[in-house]
């Protein structure tokens, strides 16, 4: 079999001036093009810190990006385009400034580009800037000058400690996170910043509390910025991002006893404010999410009304599921081995962005999945967990009501999701809720002997 050609990326880059509204422009051969960098790899919807590292050489000075202004996806041609908005930390060198121009919108409008298509999308973002407008669902990082607030409030927290920091670099930044990797010598620690999506929480205040409940689980922030949903972690290690059945065992049974140890600390858990869904609440969810245009677009017709056909079978799984004594705790919601990291012998569970009150079960839907063919051996062992309130027989029988209901949840959290999400990202972006529903669909349908 033929190895498939490898992926080309071009990043266009769209660099911002330190005061004006106004990008850099270079002059290539007759015409005019944006500073770029050609990569032998796909970047999908992520300015990974790699490539800040080469658009930083490119330009040969230090950048922070702040957003993606447009995408576009070949996969016949494993082909991806990115135009990137990016500012400089640092002055520009006399020789790049020598060999560019620093064009307005009405410059834009005046001359030719190498990649026209980018002209209009590069108009209305300067346009932006020049009227102070944030756009909708643009987070606070992709607005210039951000990144240096945040890293002298990365300063202030290391003060008082022994080594001061030297460096700040880039992880990742995309329309749901910001990471950065700070080195003060002797260790990395990271930073994290998060949207204020609906579906979101405050991760930091969260997995401080968490972390009272379970400090060996949820590791506690060592610095929380609550009004601006920032928060420094020591460094954890590297994710375990494992299939191994032994591996998914031990992380159903840590998520199984951070749970269960939850529910005898109400109180902690109460405190934390966290968003409830109850299977009632559900309900009106999935009619939601039945009724969106995620939904219409991303199934078939005969799809969308099999799933409307389900309502009657949906209400009776609620039904059911509310009838035994699982009582509603904490979830991380989106449970895989990506984030989870083995530390010390214990594992630790990270990114708590999607943490809610619901049913236990429902967090078990991602690792089942992953997991279909080795479940009847890795599932019990958390079943037993919950023996106190049901046994696991009984457990087992839930589960079967939990997991389609769990795949709806997971559809309806998509939803408030991609909603968020800006318009080249969302482009970009897999069709998790009708990904979902399909699951659902398929969920409903008998079981082969």
């Amino acid at each position: 079999m033929q190895d498939a050609e490898p992926w080309q990326s071009i990043v266009s880059i769209a660099l911002l001036h330190p005061s004006r509204s106004a990008v850099l422009i270079q002059q290539a051969a007759e015409d005019y093009a944006l500073p770029s960098v050609v990569r032998s790899s796909k970047n999908w919807l992520k300015i990974e810190g790699d490539l800040v590292r080469e658009i930083s050489e490119s330009l040969e000075t230090k950048i922070a990006p702040l957003y993606l202004l447009d995408y576009h996806c070949d996969p016949e041609k494993r082909l991806e385009t990115l135009l990137v908005v990016c500012e400089a930390l640092e002055p520009l060198s006399a020789e790049l400034e020598a060999k560019c121009a620093w064009w307005d919108s009405d410059s834009l409008e005046l001359t030719y580009l190498t990649n026209e298509s980018y002209r209009e999308p590069l108009q209305r973002a300067l346009q932006d800037l020049e009227a102070g407008r944030k756009p909708k669902n643009r987070p606070d990082w992709g607005q210039r000058a951000w990144r240096r607030e945040a890293d002298a409030w990365i300063q202030s927290c290391f003060e008082d400690r022994t080594n001061r920091i030297q460096s700040i670099e880039t992880l990742s930044v995309w329309n749901v996170s910001c990471l950065l990797k700070i080195f003060d010598g002797e260790r990395d620690y990271y930073f994290k910043a998060s949207p204020d999506f609906p579906c979101f929480i405050e991760e930091g205040q969260v997995m401080k509390g968490l972390s009272q409940l379970a400090p060996h689980i949820v590791p506690e922030p060592l610095f929380v910025h609550q009004s601006m949903n920032w928060m420094i972690l020591e460094d954890l290690g590297e994710p375990l991002q494992s299939t191994d059945p032994g591996a998914v065992a031990a992380i159903i049974e840590t998520m199984g006893a951070l749970q269960v140890n939850a529910l005898e600390q109400r109180t902690t858990l109460r405190a934390l404010n966290l968003p409830i869904t109850t299977l009632r609440d559900l309900l009106i969810e999935v009619k939601e999410v039945f009724a969106c245009q995620e939904a219409k677009a991303g199934l078939s017709k005969i799809e969308h009304e099999t799933l409307c056909e389900a309502w009657p079978a949906i209400e009776g799984m609620v039904r059911k599921l509310d009838g035994y004594c699982l009582p509603l705790t904490i979830n991380h919601g989106d449970l895989h081995g990506g984030n989870v990291i083995e530390r010390n012998g214990d594992l630790v569970i990270f990114d708590w962005t999607w943490a809610s009150v619901s049913h236990p079960f429902f967090d078990l839907v991602l690792l089942y999945l992953r997991n279909r063919e080795s479940w009847a051996q890795l599932a019990p062992a958390y079943f037993q967990q919950w023996s106190d309130y049901e046994p696991v027989e009984q457990c087992i029988e839930a589960w079967k009501l939990a997991y389609p209901l769990g795949l709806l949840r997971m559809a309806s959290r998509y939803r408030g999701f991609v909603a968020s999400l800006e318009t080249p990202t969302l482009n970009g972006f897999p069709k998790p809720v009708a990904h979902f529903l399909r699951h659902f669909l398929a969920a409903l349908e008998p079981e082969k002997p």
